[in-house]
């Protein structure tokens, strides 16, 4: 199983550089291979996709592995994440593999046209018991770790411009499949008494460069908004890039009423329909109650010790 991956890129590169200097690269495990994966070979302008290298092997005592020369993209901007170490027995051909991701990377599909990504090359070490005869004391095992070095496969995307029939004038420039929910934490505050509101966006796609929709114009007819902070995260979920959205809005009202913070839209392209789509929330009321009242709570709990 592998372990730390930063202790055994040190530890493995020790070894490589030792037996790369002697001349003993290993070609046993020949049945192990990389194979380099994205999703789909088609792209949007404006997508990123999750580029991977990926090893196939029948032996599941991988020690770790060395990048020798990083993957090219055809000049579109990418970026190195941390890869999925996890081993995932798979089948091939009635064969029984694991499968382990050993680099990862996002690509942002900006440029139109077709793009050939150049795979990179790897050393891989698999561990191999070895009896030895030790004249004190007798025979033992001890572990050696075999270097094989691996070239993956090049790759081609082709990018598309995104349509122009159906965009809406405030489309936010989101890829995928999303949807927007809303809460309010307190639906009661007093006069002057600061609150929150907060709207969230998660879905398949990349939010990292999307900006926020128009939240100030939802505080309207005594609601005031004062600030807002944000929050974006990715994650990799089946080899598909997903995406949230957190925006915590502060809020307060200066007389007592009933108030509404009303819908927020947020406009993407459906890349699976095919289709532009805008998703709303639902307008919620808050009540506000004047400064010396009393907020519906609920009662505290007494026990008897």
């Amino acid at each position: 199983m592998i372990k730390s991956l930063s202790t055994y890129l040190v530890l493995l590169l020790l070894i490589f550089q030792a037996d790369i200097a002697s001349g003993k690269i290993s070609k046993r495990n020949p049945g192990a291979f990389l194979e380099t994966h994205i999703l789909n070979d088609k792209a949007l302008q404006g997508e990123r996709v999750i580029y991977e290298v990926r090893l196939l092997s029948p032996n599941p005592d991988i020690a770790g592995f060395e990048i020798k020369e990083s993957p090219s993209f055809d000049n579109l901007p990418a970026g190195r994440v941390s890869p999925d170490t996890r081993l995932n027995p798979v089948v091939i051909d009635d064969v029984n593999y694991y499968s382990v991701v050993i680099d990862r990377y996002f690509v942002g599909a900006e440029n139109t046209g077709k793009h050939r990504f150049q795979g990179g090359e790897y050393n891989i070490g698999f561990n191999r018991a070895v009896r030895i005869e030790d004249p004190f004391w007798g025979p033992s095992i001890m572990n050696k770790v075999d270097v094989i070095s691996f070239k993956a496969p090049d790759v081609s995307l082709k990018v598309s411009p995104l349509p122009s029939k159906g965009r809406p004038e405030d489309f936010s420039g989101a890829i995928g499949n999303f949807e927007i929910n809303v809460s309010l934490p307190q639906n009661e505050i007093r006069e002057g008494e600061e609150n929150i509101f907060i709207v969230s966006i998660s879905g398949t796609g990349d939010l990292t460069d999307i900006p926020a929709p128009d939240i100030r114009q939802a505080f309207r007819e005594g609601l005031r908004f004062k600030s807002m902070t944000d929050n974006k995260q990715n994650y990799v979920t089946k080899g598909r890039l997903g995406s949230e959205m957190e925006l915590e809005c502060v809020f307060s009202a200066d007389k007592a009423g009933d108030y509404e913070i009303l819908p927020i839209s947020f406009s993407y392209y459906d890349s699976a329909a095919g289709e532009y789509r805008t998703i709303t929330t639902e307008k919620i009321t808050v009540r506000v109650l004047p400064s010396g009242s009393h907020k519906n709570d609920s009662p505290p709990v007494y026990m008897e010790i």
